[in-house]
């Protein structure tokens, strides 16, 4: 079912739910995925998880060259998006892909 923008729901309604639900319905909402693999810096850190490694917030701000409160603020919006998962150990906040249909759909579009 598509959407229009007339209907009651916005078509952004939820940022995406998981890249597994878009993948999965007959109703993507690729543009909310787009945005957030969209920005240069997000797309340095879910590469660097593509891998299935579950990476520290300041290991993935050094790969992706950025301060690491810039780091946690991005790490935050996949994290909202349903694109990673987060395991606290400690201090210390270790990020991965939420699944594998995260870095299926990762994939296709590198």
């Amino acid at each position: 079912m598509r959407r229009n923008l007339g209907d009651s729901e916005p078509v952004s309604s939820g940022i995406m739910r998981g890249v597994s639900c878009a993948i999965g319905s007959l109703d993507p909402d690729i543009a909310s995925a787009a945005a957030l693999i969209g920005d240069a810096s997000r797309a340095l850190i879910l590469s660097a998880l593509a891998d299935g490694r579950a990476l520290p917030a300041g290991e993935l701000a050094r790969i992706a060259r950025i301060s690491p409160q810039t780091a946690s603020s991005h790490l935050d919006k996949l994290f909202k998006g349903n694109l990673v998962s987060v395991e606290v150990q400690g201090r210390h906040h270790y990020y991965r892909l939420r699944d594998s249909h995260v870095a299926d759909f990762l994939s296709r579009y590198r």
